[in-house]
């Protein structure tokens, strides 16, 4: 008999345990290869001897891929069904003028759906973020291209009266959101690029990115980034982001390293390296901005900085890296 059978996606790769009478046959579908307690062809000769083997083939081809992990579509992909726990996702190509857009719709266990259609490449996640919720939400990307541009990221969450979608950033956010358990206190953190050290220094498509670290709770976006909890993530950049800095020796690569190293409390042995870095390439400098904040917009600038220093003071003090 068959006790357990599990698929899995994983970059084109589909994996199949199954259990027979104790016996164990671990098959990869992707490279053929078989574990060594029971040979596949043997394996696949006692189900089919016991007329299971076609209906476990039939009920795996029709049933959707359950994941645990971020599934990706993309333009031309053909439809697919992917299953969240009780949560059925299902990706389906549309033609809108020349290019085809996803359409995405989610049913949960009670048969309520959410739909949502937009341009772009796909990528859903069942995700753990929001602290106030115990249910799994569903963290839906779309990205049609482009440095700086193109790109809606949003959670939805079930409720009893149906899904909310709560925006995570907008069409011109430069950031894409990386979901990951920083802590490992079973709840993903969210880490995003901070865009003025990242973009107000150089060209957006050159440079180190500086991760700021954020959570929700209760609906609400909250920056953690300089919380002690987790400082150790922190130290974990700073060699390499030390390095950047004395190899590129550019503005926005010490920036980040100024950043990370103020974070841990290293600010002062870090400001030697950072100052020796040059105005090169696709140097710029930000300028300071209405609400104390840093930006490259001429239309939203209060006052312009005549060298690095002054301005990568302002951007530490005004992102919070340094008091």
């Amino acid at each position: 008999m068959i006790q357990k059978v599990r698929k899995k996606g994983l970059a084109g790769a589909v994996a199949a345990l199954v259990v027979i009478g104790g016996a164990v046959a671990a098959y990869s579908l992707s490279t053929g290869q078989s574990g060594p307690e029971i040979a596949v062809d043997d394996a696949a000769a006692a189900l089919a001897a016991a007329g299971e083997f076609e209906a476990l083939r039939a009920a795996e081809d029709a049933a959707p891929d359950e994941s645990n992990g971020m599934i990706f579509w993309s333009e031309g992909s053909e439809a697919r069904e992917v299953q969240f726990g009780d949560v059925k996702a299902t990706i389906e190509p549309v033609a809108v003028g020349g290019s085809t857009s996803a359409r995405l719709t989610l049913t949960d266990g009670q048969g309520r759906t959410f739909q949502v259609q937009d341009e772009g490449n796909l990528a859903i996640e069942a995700v753990s973020l929001d602290r106030a919720v115990a249910a799994k939400q569903i963290f839906v990307r779309y990205d049609s291209g482009g440095s700086m541009c193109c790109l809606t990221e949003f959670l939805l969450t079930p409720t009893a009266t149906g899904w909310k979608r709560m925006n995570l950033s907008g069409a011109w956010d430069p950031s894409v959101s990386e979901i990951i358990d920083i802590d490992g206190d079973g709840r993903a953190e969210i880490t995003r690029v901070d865009p003025m050290v990242q973009y107000g220094f150089s060209d957006m498509n050159e440079g180190v990115f500086m991760p700021r670290i954020e959570i929700i709770e209760n609906g609400r976006i909250e920056d953690r980034t300089t919380n002690a909890a987790y400082r150790d993530f922190y130290v974990g950049l700073y060699g390499d982001y030390r390095q950047s800095c004395a190899d590129n020796k550019t503005w926005q690569a010490c920036a980040a390293y100024a950043a990370v190293a103020s974070l841990i409390g290293k600010l002062d042995e870090a400001m030697p390296l950072v100052l020796q870095a040059e105005g090169k390439g696709s140097a710029r400098l930000p300028f300071a901005c209405r609400g104390g904040k840093a930006c490259v917009d001429d239309n939203k600038k209060v006052r312009a900085f005549g060298n690095y220093r002054d301005a990568l003071d302002f951007v530490l003090k005004s992102g919070g890296y340094k008091a």
